[in-house]
């Protein structure tokens, strides 16, 4: 039986229907590129990340963030046994944007070397997974740096993971994806 898969296309400002599932494109960035050159000529395209999946009232989301050489836009993708209504693909959209204005850093407290090394072996495995990469940025002593430089570097799809020890924080840029599924959603560690 074939699946239906429901998408919203920022580029376009439209709704479509393909067949597949939200859960294939997030494992498979081969197949994500090719739903997105569909509506996306492919010499604009430069990379492809995911921003956010989640499972919201019954379906699933997964936010695909499409880096394209004069910007990035969005692709909205929805496994859902029913199609949706408008009411529903704004819900959908509003819960996503909540989610990027609000999560943009990721604070963990780390004991020792130990558990901060454990940390970044989880990240570094779980990025790869997603063909996404995670990089050290610097060691800073305060919070309003680490703001300053979350407004520099980050896009949609990344975000800042400091993990703090002894009144420093080990900034990363990270996939949003991994921090918020491996790290930072189970234990609350978000902050504006």
């Amino acid at each position: 039986m074939l699946r239906t898969l429901y998408v919203y296309s920022e580029y376009l400002d439209e709704f479509m229907i393909w067949e597949g599932s939200a859960r294939t494109l997030l494992f498979n960035k081969a197949v994500a590129l090719r739903l997105i050159e569909r509506y996306v000529p492919r010499e604009k395209i430069v990379n492809i990340h995911y921003g956010v999946k989640r499972e919201l009232n019954g379906v699933f989301i997964l936010d695909i963030w499409v880096e394209l050489i004069n910007g990035y836009t969005s692709f909205i993708a929805v496994d859902s046994p029913l199609p949706l209504n408008f009411k529903q693909w704004e819900i959908i959209a509003n819960t996503l944007n909540k989610m990027y204005v609000r999560n943009r850093i990721c604070i963990l407290n780390v004991k020792n070397e130990i558990e901060k090394q454990d940390i970044l072996d989880k990240l570094m495995s779980l990025s790869r997974v997603y063909g996404e990469k995670t990089e050290f940025l610097s060691t800073v002593n305060n919070l309003e740096k680490i703001k300053t430089m979350c407004n520099e570097v980050c896009k949609p799809w990344n975000v800042i993971l400091a993990l703090k020890t002894n009144n420093l924080y080990e900034t990363y840029l990270a996939p949003r994806i991994v921090v918020d599924e491996a790290i930072c959603s189970s234990k609350g560690f978000w902050t504006k």
